[in-house]
């Protein structure tokens, strides 16, 4: 009885599309995340199914009526039915709903392209160790970040694998022009829908930041180094610089606000040192040949467990990782990575570094792949 409140809700609330969906070669299954993708593609070669909720086609809606038939996976069914494309592509590899439709449709083409750092727990590891596990989930191809996550999607899923590494970052060339020598550059986890969240989820998060950003900037003092903090987000900076302002009233440091969704990227280039939490961006400068320095500190039982840095790879305390706060950990950390030489990070560190992330300039091995077929 409530499953058919909630679904009426949602009817209620989306916009109805009244014309008739395109017949088209690609279809973009979830809006939400495809817009990057969208863009390697001329206008009339896609059409864009929607899965969230925001808007349904009422055209679709009718099919279903006729076929006695309102579950959402039926609408999905129809609605790729009637574009009838040779190839569905997401954004959105989280999501389980995608990988139950290819047995349904043998002969198309479903790809999916990671979008974000996969945690061991909360994300979408937590369902497929559940029943979902047990079902026939299947995709042709999933283009993951590198090999270690990859090998964890194969125990679920069954795809064809492609390591491609960030696709966001992959459109944005490395450049080693502007690199400013002793620097660091922190990627904010700072996020505005927490703002509305209750006070104990927000520390969850943010007290890693309260306790680590001051030693940092205490570091960079003692051992004359330019700080930077770059923001996350485009829209609601001044509200994240706001935030940083009120957290870190003393020593020199600067906030770097980002400008769109590829800014970032030419950012983290200009800094010799990228130090962070547990974000993607932080991942993304490890296969833009960064140096860097990770606090795991999210991961501890004081701060609740979500994953720690580089999993499903077992990495303990090491070199430049740490999942302790205290001064002398934070100070070692930052000592090990600021003064060796790049030539020996290299030789240590980036083999291992590719288990975890690649790089593919242009995401040549997706476009490939999308033209041969």
């Amino acid at each position: 009885m409530f499953d058919l409140i909630d679904k009426f809700k949602k009817l209620f609330k989306a916009k109805l599309i009244y014309g008739r969906p395109k017949k088209r070669n690609i279809l973009f299954f979830d809006c939400q995340n495809s817009k990057i993708i969208e863009k390697q593609f001329k206008k009339n070669t896609y059409e864009t199914l929607t899965v969230r909720g925001d808007s349904l086609n009422v055209n679709i809606i009718l099919k279903m009526l006729m076929n006695f038939n309102l579950s959402f996976k039926s609408y999905v069914f129809h609605y790729i039915s009637y574009v009838s494309p040779k190839i569905i592509i997401t954004f959105t590899d989280n999501s389980i709903f995608f990988y139950k439709f290819k047995k349904m449709f043998p002969h198309i083409i479903f790809i999916a392209v990671q979008n974000g750092v996969r945690l061991k727990h909360e994300s979408i590891f937590d369902e497929l160790r559940g029943d979902c596990s047990k079902k026939n989930l299947q995709a042709d191809y999933i283009f993951t970040f590198g090999k270690a996550i990859n090998d964890e999607y194969l125990k679920y899923i069954k795809f064809n694998p492609v390591f491609l590494g960030s696709f966001r970052n992959n459109l944005v060339p490395i450049s080693k022009k502007n690199e400013k020598k002793k620097s660091i550059l922190f990627i904010s986890a700072w996020r505005s829908y927490f703002r509305n969240k209750k006070k104990n989820i927000e520390n969850r998060y943010y007290s890693v930041e309260d306790k680590l950003l001051p030693l940092i900037i205490e570091f960079c003092e003692n051992f004359k180094i330019k700080f930077c903090i770059a923001g996350c987000s485009i829209s609601d900076w001044q509200q994240e610089k706001e935030y940083y302002s009120k957290m870190i009233n003393k020593g020199k440091w600067s906030f770097i606000r980002r400008k769109n969704e590829l800014s970032n990227y030419k950012l983290i280039d200009r800094f010799e040192v990228i130090a962070f939490t547990h974000s993607t961006l932080g991942y993304e400068a490890l296969a833009r040949n960064k140096k860097i320095v990770t606090f795991s500190c999210a991961n501890s039982r004081e701060f609740r467990s979500s994953s720690p840095f580089g999993w499903p790879l077992k990495i303990r305390k090491n070199f430049f990782n740490s999942k302790s706060l205290t001064k002398s950990e934070v100070f070692r950390v930052l000592k090990n990575v600021v003064f060796i030489s790049k030539r020996q990070w290299n030789k240590n560190y980036q083999k291992f570094f590719k288990e975890i992330i690649n790089f593919d300039s242009n995401n040549k091995k997706f476009i490939n792949l999308i033209k041969k077929n």
